[in-house]
């Protein structure tokens, strides 16, 4: 190839790929901006999942007086195509740091979710609210939540009680030990009466009317307490900021507080799992050696990657992200052109 036109199509790969992550980066102020326009919604006519979802942007309540907070169900309820690349993966350090940064005053009465949009749009430098992101960690527990709430519908769902309107809770948590331990002898998980694997661990969120047929209970315990990676909208439950549900982070959790953070992972739109052997049948390996479907999946300059770890000199217990050098721009502009091309409008519930 000629090194003058190499470089030019490199350039223009590095250009275009600069342009999606931009774009990404904007969705959380798109939906910021969003944010004052949403109102609540009676629920006379909804009978069905169908009336429901699309139509009812922030869900509905049958309250006489609906008083839920609709900019925080619109966001629920969004719909991020599964395709949509993750602007980066996110470490446990990086729930910690955001947990931190959430303002004082989403906690008081009165305040909802919309007057804070600006500010979560940009909670820290590379990430913000509405953004999609990837998580690599451990899969804690499964929970459906029709069978922990009782059947008790949100106004999400439009207060729904049907089996096909109710959110699936995973557990995403970042310790090798615990995960080996729940491996071995899977813990019932109960939220009312809750341990390490519920507060420690973060909430990623699939919502019914987003949730892949192939995502059901059963499939996704079969990889519980192994490594997982989940790609969705990041978002704050700001229902749960208080102490009797966050435990923040906190080394003694007190009292029954039942989440590591209010931060969620919500909705999921890929759920992969981590096992670099089968994803190495799966897909050709790239020049690092890795398996290329983890990179494939995230179109960025960071790869979430379960080859072996000690060639790269890190622990080889904990899950992160690792940063592409400049050699290896060039795969990854490629693979995500590729990946875009073969992977589009495949199922990536079908790896499971």
């Amino acid at each position: 190839m000629n090194h003058k036109s190499g470089s030019g199509a490199l350039a223009l790969g590095l250009v275009a790929f600069c342009t999606h992550l931009q774009a990404q980066s904007d969705r959380a102020h798109d939906l910021a901006a969003k944010a004052s326009g949403q109102v609540t919604a009676s629920c006379d006519s909804v009978a069905t999942a169908d009336d429901c979802h699309p139509g009812k942007a922030t869900g509905c309540s049958h309250a006489a007086h609906p008083r839920y907070d609709p900019y925080l169900n619109f966001l629920k309820n969004q719909t991020p195509g599964r395709d949509l690349a993750p602007a980066r993966a996110l470490e446990e350090a990086d729930f910690v740091s955001i947990e931190d940064k959430i303002p004082a005053e989403m906690s008081q009465p009165h305040h909802d979710h919309s007057q804070f949009a600006d500010r979560l749009a940009a909670i820290s430098d590379g990430i913000g609210e509405g953004n999609i992101y990837a998580v690599v960690g451990y899969l804690y527990f499964v929970e459906n939540t029709a069978i922990t709430s009782h059947h008790r519908g949100e106004t999400c769902n439009c207060q729904l009680r049907t089996n096909n309107s109710f959110d699936f809770h995973l557990g995403i948590g970042f310790d090798p030990d615990l995960a080996a331990e729940i491996r071995t002898s899977p813990p019932a998980h109960d939220s009312q009466s809750p341990g390490p694997a519920e507060q420690t661990s973060i909430v990623a969120e699939m919502t019914p009317h987003t949730r892949d047929v192939n995502w059901t209970v059963a499939r996704l315990n079969r990889q519980q307490g192994k490594q997982v990676k989940v790609v969705g909208q990041l978002m704050l439950d700001n229902a749960h900021l208080n102490p009797k549900d966050d435990c923040a982070f906190s080394e003694e959790p007190e009292g029954g507080c039942w989440r590591a953070s209010v931060w969620e992972i919500h909705p999921v739109t890929q759920f992969l799992p981590a096992n670099p052997v089968r994803n190495a049948l799966q897909s050709r390996p790239t020049q690092t050696g890795f398996p290329s479907r983890m990179c494939h999946s995230l179109v960025s300059l960071r790869c979430i990657s379960s080859a072996p770890r000690a060639k790269r000199g890190l622990s080889p217990s904990r899950p992160s992200a690792w940063d592409f050098t400049r050699s290896n721009a060039r795969s990854v502009i490629r693979f995500s052109f590729l990946s875009r091309k073969s992977e589009s409008g495949s199922d990536s519930a079908r790896r499971i």
